[in-house]
């Protein structure tokens, strides 16, 4: 072997790891990120309609912009140099290869132009994938570069620590504000699908409510600290369709299902099953008055200097297995529940798994990303809560057949319509698409809204729903008889 081989084998090793750890880190589009932004702030800055108050308020928020990306950039830039080096270093520390000689290789000019042209056909390889990405539908694991996943996992892991924080920044907040109770909270819950959304969003474009949203992410235990710590970093709102692939568009400032990752850290045990158990009727003092911390923290991050007159909204599937603990905690709370036509939401579920299946094979930060958060509710992070033992007496286990579904939905608002009917306030979704200015007066009316005729207006782009054609041959008939005479005692007690 040539004595100076295994130097020259070393600078390789460094010059391609380093290009692969460019296109794995997205670091090209990160510096395209850069150019872009550096050439909107010239362009701010020779536009002639603005006025120089306004170019400084553009210019402050480009400076914001620019730091995150220059922190991205950088750190990125020196991890792809570092581990290539750091494996060349390790290998040589075993004698097989001088490292200083490996650097002296890497330096001169033909390793420098192959570094060079390694940086230009990951750029060009990179503008031609994210020509593809753009041309496509949004996946949601595109939506995630590594440093967002990192901080993630870093969040995931650090429930305990993150209640002992939040502890500390409800004093804070308490002593700014006084020590006072949440207003009235309103949950709502029902199985996924079956338009809890829809109802959210309505109620968040009412300053009456507060809610999380995804820049709370992911740090959700210490709303307030993540916001001081993260103001400087925060990216501009683009809306993206959600992973659920229903064409609803979610951004930054979107309301969303986060509270779960609190009940998590509150009870880490419950979650360790094959499924879920609907949890007792009481909820410890110590973490009622955390929640009703956190609610009030939330309604003060939205609305500054309001957070006494503001109520706390959340949108979070897995409350129906906490429907009387909700009730025992916050004896004023509306919990409304909305429900589907059985078939239609069943078949809806069984969709939403089977695409769920395909985006977790493809990206396992999905499945991590929606346990962490909670939701637990399709594909491999699948847990179906078990209202009753339902589970056990069943013979329709099968999540890939419309039979589990069905089951689960009779299971789930059986349980709901016979334990809590009095505490619930249902809701037809079919109705409310059919009718919302009708049922939304209505519902209204039974929340006491500040606002009733903003919430009324709010749905007036709630379209008719269209039922979708679904195959029912070979469904058991005694599911498909308890399910339509279970939804007619849904519709009996429902809002009118």
């Amino acid at each position: 072997m040539p004595a100076d081989l295994p130097a020259w084998l070393g600078a390789g090793f460094i010059i391609l790891g380093f290009g692969w750890l460019l296109a794995r880190l997205g670091l090209v589009e990160i510096a395209r990120a850069v150019a872009t932004r550096s050439q909107q702030a010239m362009a701010v800055m020779r536009n002639p309609a603005l006025d120089d108050d306004a170019k400084e308020a553009l210019m402050q928020a480009a400076a914001k912009a620019m730091f995150a990306l220059f922190f991205k950039l950088t750190a990125g830039l020196g991890a792809a140099l570092a581990l290539p080096m750091l494996l060349v270093w390790a290998v040589g520390q075993a004698g097989l290869v001088s490292f200083d000689r490996v650097i002296e290789v890497s330096l001169t000019w033909p390793f420098l132009l192959a570094g060079v042209g390694v940086f230009i056909a990951v750029a060009m390889l990179g503008r031609r994938q994210t020509a593809a990405k753009a041309s496509a539908a949004s996946g949601f694991e595109n939506n995630y570069g590594w440093l967002d996943r990192l901080l993630h996992r870093l969040a995931f892991s650090t429930g305990a620590l993150q209640l002992d924080f939040a502890e500390g920044e409800d004093r804070k907040l308490r002593q700014r504000i006084g020590n006072i109770e949440p207003r009235p909270p309103l949950f709502i819950t029902a199985l996924p699908r079956a338009g809890t959304t829809l109802l959210l969003d309505r109620f968040a474009e009412l300053p009456e409510f507060a809610t999380h949203t995804y820049r709370d992410m992911p740090f959700v235990l210490v709303p307030n600290l993540w916001s001081r710590i993260s103001g400087g970093f925060q990216q501009e709102d683009v809306k993206r369709e959600r992973a659920h692939g229903d064409g609803m568009l979610v951004g930054l400032d979107s309301p969303e299902a986060f509270e779960e990752m609190i009940w998590h850290a509150f009870a880490p045990e419950r979650y360790s099953g094959a499924d879920l158990k609907v949890w007792p009727d009481t909820l410890p003092d110590e973490q009622r008055d955390r929640l009703a911390g956190h609610m009030l923290q939330i309604a003060e991050l939205r609305r500054p200097g309001h957070a006494a007159t503001t109520r706390y909204a959340s949108k979070n599937n897995l409350n129906i297995v906490r429907i009387g603990l909700l009730a025992q905690a916050f004896p004023d709370a509306d919990i409304v529940v909305p429900f589907r036509e059985p078939v239609q939401h069943a078949a809806s579920l069984l969709r939403q798994h089977q695409n769920f299946l395909a985006v977790h094979a493809r990206d396992d930060f999905t499945r991590s990303y929606m346990a962490g958060v909670g939701h637990f509710d399709f594909g491999a992070s699948l847990k179906p809560v078990d209202f009753d033992d339902w589970l056990a007496s069943t013979p329709h286990r099968d999540p890939l057949t419309l039979d589990f579904w069905l089951a689960y939905w009779i299971a789930a608002y059986t349980h709901l319509l016979d334990s809590h009917g009095n505490r619930i306030i249902l809701v037809g979704h079919e109705a409310l698409c059919a009718n919302p200015a009708q049922v939304m007066t209505a519902l209204a009316a039974r929340l006491q809204l500040a606002d009733p005729a903003g919430f009324v207006a709010s749905g007036a782009d709630i379209r008719d729903s269209t039922a979708r054609p679904v195959p029912t041959d070979g469904v058991d008939p005694a599911l498909l008889a308890a399910a339509a005479a279970l939804h007619e005692r849904l519709l009996a007690a429902a809002l009118k």
